[in-house]
Parts: structure tokens; sequence; C-alpha cells
């Protein structure tokens, strides 16, 4: 069986259902991009991707003892392919241009690949021409063998049967930043569940900077001045080698090999997505496009290098279509072969690096895909065309610049062959340790396979519905009375110095950050203040707690610093994505972020911060609080598709409310409580406890921020019903139109006449006044206010439970139930 079919049979279609099952949670009306990107995406994953290319290298990686790929190798490519259409997603300007260019590139390059496949006889120099060069493939090339080896079909790769729904324009960005977030979402928490740390925090790192590079690349509009070496720079943080680089680095993590040969085979996939980045851009439609939106791609920047007319051209941003025309013939004539060259360079270097890998047919694959796309055939088999003198000089006569660079690439293989060599030797010395120990019957026996880590337990560190149900309706019975009303900077005032530890390290931000806009970016939504009530419920928690670790009570505090930075930035990134999607031009009576910078510096910044922020939680190496913030990230994306699909639908019930409520506001608040008690280093059960305190704060926080919907008026810098007017039907309304049983209370007199209104959508001109009316008339402030404190009685029990010895710190804790429902902003 080939090693593509070994892969593609069960594993790469195991991927393409995990994708399809996150686009079935979808609302349909949010489904369109994402389905479009898993039609295309899906098309190309069963050849040439980021999910392809994973698992051949899992599979060449796997241990001596092993034999067949496991879920995580699955879940790992899944989690990489996710990562990518998302990040197609957010860069909404390039999201139909990157598709359409994967499309025509791959259905060509691909086509090629698979007559080798088929055929003993080498590639063909025509046909792998015709494929870098823009021309149509030769149809015949698509043999049923072809076929059946890519396993394409129109049916295989539909998604459930459905029909994108059209999207207006003005909502595509909300549509695509939806779809994105969700699948970040997704692929946070198959990491969290992943025993590779290492992996994790590659994944951090690799989002944190495709966004800063994006909108570096931004800034690079229209510059003559960048070289090839800068492009290629950019290119690989912040085009498809970042995720190529990711997919092989995290397939090798995951088998524990070495860390050089983990770092050659990063390497070698950031040469691969090179290659195919510059196979798109040598192809007409990307020449074009680059010209059209003036980014200065590889041909252009080969082609300004020898023809100055071209410079010229480009410096009046090609206003007229003859400037265009001739400016588009020049790039071809000038810039083409050598983009074709370089290609050939980065594939000879990414073979070079295969020479890592032990023999196996996985490694056999990925030699011959590197040289199918590459074109490496012409340089190594002489198998050279008469009708391409260029392509012929420079392989018979190499240039002192390519007699350099294939030294280099002599050496690198030397390198990694090394590596091999000394990895096998370091395998075998281990296991014949293992052996010499158990012989001997030693008490402290060198582990012959790696023990498998059980994942931690516990409330929050789960996806697990039943127990949010038990806790929401818990919530809803009377407890303990709240304490006396304490102002908010008194409250923290025991934790002042923490929380201004952690603004310098919120502003600090800007110097992980090269894009001079996202610099910009992060000092205006830090410096602009806020509550930092998560980063002090982290703070306020430890300092609680304090008195029970003893001697490692600084090492703890350091921790929990870098925790409560990390919740703050998980928790600002959100709102950043939620002003999007929510419309609003004002947080605070301040402008929004995509009002200050625009949408597209919004999207990156706010996937900046998260992936930031993933990548703090993971230097603090424990896999507990990994899990909790992972599981609220997804939990994010969960509230916003669940509040999308249910505006304007009168039947949603208070249950729904507070389920999609605790995903959106108070997951986030449970996580610092909880996260905070596991790095001071409290037992699973107080964890637990803590873990409930923050739930019902949060929940209590949320019911009290949505009353403020119809009570806070300019003081929230947003009119009076707003949420309403868009459909977010909260609990002032939700207790007006249904009531509620387990409360006692049933729908108000109004109930009818504010359901028809809600549902016509407010079409008539006063029908919101109307709507407002009603809900003040029927109590619906007062109905949710009363849940409010049930909410926060649920938590002050919860804190009586974990500590019953007074302090400041418990007083505030304390008095912040108090405060969340009864503050005006």
């Amino acid at each position: 069986m080939p090693p593509l079919v070994a892969v593609r049979q069960p594993h790469l279609i195991n991927v393409l259902k995990n994708l399809k099952t996150f686009a079935a949670r979808v609302p349909p009306k949010y489904r369109g991009s994402i389905e479009k990107a898993l039609r295309t995406e899906g098309f190309l994953s069963f050849l040439l991707s980021r999910a392809a290319v994973s698992l051949l290298v899992a599979k060449a990686t796997l241990k001596p003892t092993e034999t067949t790929l496991g879920p995580e190798h699955e879940e790992i490519a899944t989690v990489v392919e996710e990562l990518y259409i998302a990040a197609l997603l957010h860069a909404e300007d390039q999201w139909d241009l990157e598709l359409k260019a994967d499309g025509k590139t791959f259905m060509a390059v691909a086509a090629s690949f698979v007559k080798h496949l088929a055929d003993p006889y080498p590639l063909k120099t025509q046909n792998i021409q015709a494929a870098l060069l823009g021309l149509d493939a030769n149809p015949l090339i698509w043999t049923r063998y072809g076929l059946d080896l890519l396993g394409i079909s129109l049916n295989s790769i539909s998604i459930g049967g459905s029909t994108p729904t059209s999207t207006e324009p003005k909502d595509r960005r909300k549509v695509s930043l939806l779809g994105g977030d969700s699948l970040y979402a997704t692929a946070q928490w198959a990491m969290a569940k992943l025993d590779s740390r290492a992996c994790r925090k590659l994944i951090a790192n690799t989002i944190a900077a495709y966004s800063d590079g994006q909108l570096r690349k931004r800034e690079l509009i229209w510059n003559l001045d960048l070289t090839v070496k800068q492009y290629l720079e950019i290119e690989k943080v912040a085009g498809v080698a970042a995720f190529f680089g990711a997919s092989t680095a995290c397939a090798a993590f995951v088998n524990k090999v070495s860390d050089d040969i983990a770092t050659q085979l990063a390497e070698f996939g950031s040469d691969l997505g090179l290659v195919v980045s510059l196979l798109k851009d040598v192809r007409t439609v990307g020449m074009t496009t680059a010209l059209k939106l003036g980014r200065i791609s590889a041909p252009i920047i080969f082609a300004l290098q020898r023809d100055q007319r071209l410079k010229e051209l480009l410096s009046t941003r090609l206003e007229n279509a003859e400037d265009f025309e001739e400016a588009l013939r020049r790039v071809k004539e000038h810039g083409m072969m050598p983009t074709i060259h370089l290609v050939n360079k980065l594939g000879a270097r990414a073979t070079a690096r295969l020479e890592c890998l032990e023999e196996s047919k996985e490694k056999e694959a990925l030699l011959t895909l590197v040289r199918g796309v590459a074109c490496l055939h012409l340089m190594e088999d002489g198998e050279v065309s008469n009708e391409d003198s260029v392509v012929a000089d420079m392989v018979v006569n190499p240039d002192p610049e390519s007699r350099v660079f294939d030294m280099k690439v002599a050496n690198l293989r030397l390198r990694a062959q090394l590596q091999r060599i000394h990895s096998s030797e370091q395998r075998s010395k281990h296991r014949l340790d293992a052996i010499q120990s158990l012989a001997r019957g030693d008490d402290d026996v060198v582990a012959l396979a790696d023990d498998e880590t059980r994942a931690p337990q516990g409330l929050g560190l789960e996806f697990n519905s039943e127990e949010v149900e038990w806790l929401i309706l818990r919530g809803l019975e009377r407890r303990t009375p709240l304490p006396e009303q304490l102002d908010l900077t008194h409250l923290l005032s025991c934790v002042s110095k923490g929380q201004d530890q952690v603004q310098e390290r919120l502003l600090g931000l800007q110097e992980a950050a090269q894009s001079t806009k996202l610099k910009k970016a992060i000092n205006e939504v830090f410096s602009s203040g806020g509550k930092r009530l998560r980063p002090a419920l982290c703070l306020l928690v430890h300092s609680m707690l304090n008195e029970s670790i003893g001697p490692g009570a600084q090492a703890a505090y350091d921790k929990v610093i870098t925790l409560a930075t990390s919740i703050e930035i998980i928790h600002t990134a959100s709102l950043v994505h939620d002003d999007i999607l929510d419309d609003a031009d004002q947080r605070r009576q301040r402008q929004t972020m995509h009002q200050i910078f625009g949408p597209d510096v919004a999207v990156l910044s706010g996937d900046f911060l998260f992936a930031h922020a993933s990548g703090l939680i993971e230097s603090l190496e424990d896999d507990e609080v990994t899990r909790l913030v992972s599981l609220v990230i997804e939990e994010f994306g969960y509230g916003e598709l669940a509040q999308s699909a249910k505006r304007f639908d009168t039947n949603v019930t208070l249950f729904n409310y507070l389920k999609k409520s605790f995903c959106k506001t108070a997951s986030l608040l449970a996580a610092a409580c909880r996260a905070s008690a596991v790095l001071t280093g409290l037992r699973c059960e107080v964890c637990d406890v803590l873990y409930t305190y923050g739930f019902y704060l949060g929940l209590a926080f949320q019911i009290a921020d949505d009353v403020l919907d119809f009570t806070g008026g300019e003081e929230l810098g947003k009119p009076v019903g707003q949420d309403l007017s868009e459909g977010n039907l909260t609990a002032p309304v939700i207790l007006c139109v249904n009531g509620n049983e387990d409360l006692g209370m049933a729908p108000t007199s109004g109930s009818k006449e504010l359901r028809r209104l809600i549902q016509r959508q407010f079409a008539g001109p006063r029908d919101l006044d109307r709507a407002l009316e009603i809900i003040r008339e029927c109590g619906g402030v007062e109905r949710a206010n009363k849940l409010a404190e049930k909410m926060a009685d649920k938590a002050l029990e919860a804190l009586s439970l974990v500590a019953p010895k007074d302090s400041e710190a418990r007083r505030a804790l304390a008095g912040l139930c108090k405060w969340a429902v009864r503050r005006s902003s």
C-alpha cells in the first residue's frame, strides 16, 4: 500500500470527520465560511496539506516498538488544519484569494504528483512546468488511480448535505470572525488534552507570531525596498509556512523525538510551506493579485532587481490599466524563473533536512512530495527540456552563489544524518539500560515505555454539561444573605501591589510585538484602565490561602502574577472580538479598538493576545491550569455561537441564558479562582469549592451586567436597550416573557405583547421603546436583580466552606458578591 494511502485510510478521513463534526455545531446562519473552508481545504488535505504532512512525519518518527498512528496524531493534524482555516477566516481580505490560489495551484501540482505515483517513470518535465507556470495540467493524468488515491468526490467533501448560507457583505467580517474564533477555541481545548507541553507552547507561539506578522505584512504594502530575505522571513511566520512548520514539529514532539530532530522537522515543514507560498506567487493569478493589492511578492522583488522600468511603474501604484498590464508582463519576464529557482533551492534544503529520519516508506513519500512540488528532478536527474534554456543554464552552469548554497545544503544533510545516528544510539542505550535494570531486579527500573499521564480531574477541567447544569440549578435556591456593600477600590486595596505588577506586565506586551500597529493597539487597550476584576480574583484567592503553603510562598506568588496577567489578556482579547460582533462603537465611554484601528487590526490583535496568553499559561508548566484556561477559551466560542443562534428567539429559557452566561463570563472567573488555588498548592476539594465560588460570582456579575443594559444608559457608553435591540434576550426580558417555575415567577401581564414585538424584531418605529416600557412596568429588572442576588448567595456559601478564617482577602471576596449585584457600571 502506498504511504499516502496508508495515512489517508483512515487517518486523513478521520481528520476531515473531526472538522465536519465541528462545523455541525455551528448555527446554519454562521456556517457558510467554515463549510467553504472545509470544502476547499478538505480537498487539498488528501495530498498536500498540513494534515497529510503531519501524519507522514508522525508515522516516520514512531518508536521502533510502535507500528500505527494513534488518536493523538490525528488530533494534532486536526488542530493544525483548524488553526490554518481560522487564520484564513480572520485574514478577511485574503480569504477568497488564498483559497482560490490554493485550489488552482495544487490542483495542477497534485495532478502531476498523482501521475508520478501511478507511473513508475519519473515526473514529466512538461507536466510539472505546466503546474508551476500556470498552464492547465493535462486532464488525461486524472486517472481513476489518482482519484482513488486522493479520495476525492463531490459527495465525500460535502458537509452533512447542507448548502452554505449566502452572507451579506456587511456581515462577512462577523461571520469570519465568529467561525475563526470557534475554530481557535476548539483547537485550544484539543491541545490542552494532549500530553505535550512542547506542542502547546509551539502552537501558542505560532498563532502569536502569525497575527503579528499579518499586521506587519499590511505595513509593507507597496514597499519597493523589500528584499527576498525579508520576504521569506515574514512569510515563514505569517504565511502557510507557519502552519506546515507547526504540523511537522508537533508530530515529532508527540512522538518524543530529540530536540535536534524536532527542530530539523520544524524547519523542513517551514521550507515546504515556503515552497507552497512561492508556487502561489509565481502563478499568473498570484502575480496579478499581488500587483492589485500592492503586496510585494518574490517574483516582483526579483523583477525589481532586474528592471528599473518596473520600479517606475510600481511607484505610481498602477492606477491605469496600461501600466498594470505592462508591470505584469515585466514581472513574468524577469521574476518568474528566479522564483522557480528559489523554489528549487528551498526544496533541496527541505530534502536535506529529512536525512534526520530513519529510512522508511513515509520518509520516501515525503521526499517524493518535496521533489515533485519543488521540481527537484530538474536538478537531480538532469531531465531538462531543451525548450527551457534558462532552467538548463541554472542546472548545468550554476552561478557562484548557487555553488555556495549547494555546499550549505550538503553540510545540512550531513548534520541531519549525524542527528539521526545519535538519536538511534540514544534509543538503543535507553532500552539496554532498562533491560539491564530489569535483569538486576533494581527497585528504580528505567521505564521501557512512557507512563500514561492521568488527566487532572475536578470542576472546570472537563466540558461536563451535567456538572454545569447541576450548579445552575443549585443556584436557584435561596442561601446566605450578602454582606454589606463595599467600594470596589477599597475591596481590592489589599492586592493593589499585585494589581500594579499585572498592569506593568500588560503594558509590557508591546515589547513582544514587531508590528507598529499591534504595539499601538496593545498600548491603547491596556492603558485605558478597567476594573481588572479577574486578575484581582487570582490575587485575592492566593492571598486568602497563602498561609497554607509555607516555604514556597514566593514561588507560588510569582506564578499567580503570571496567571493573573494571562487571565486579563484573555478577557481583553474576548472583548476586542465581541465589540466587532456587536457593532459596538464604544466601551465604557471609550472608542473600541476596531473603531480606532479598523477591523483587521482588531481581529489580529485579539488573536495575538489569545495566543500570547496561552504561551504565558504554558510557562507555568502546570497541566491542570492549562486545561482550565483552555476549556474557558473553548467555552467562549460555544457561548458566542449559542448567543448568535438564539437572537430574537422568544422561546429561550432562563436555563439556556444562564448556560450561555457561564460560557461567556462565569467560566473565566471560575477558572481564575481555581487556577490560583492550584498554583498556591491547595488540595482538589478546596479547588473545587473555589471554582464554585467563581462560577456563581460570574453568573451574578453577568446578570447584573445585563440589567445595566436597561438602567446604565450613558454611564456604559451605549444606548439603553442595545442588547435587546440586537435580539440578545437577557434575564430581565426572559423573566418577563417566560417567567421561571423554579423561582416562582409566572409570565408577566405584558408577556404576549412583548413576545410579538421581539418576534417582529422591533420593525415598527416605536417597537423598541414600547418593549422597554413593558419590561419596566412588569418588573423585569427587579426580577433579574433577585436572580443575581440568589447567585451571589451561592458564591458566599462556597466561600464560607473553604475559608472560615477571617482575613482582608476573605472579606474582599465576600464583598465582591455584594458589589457585583449592586454596581452601576
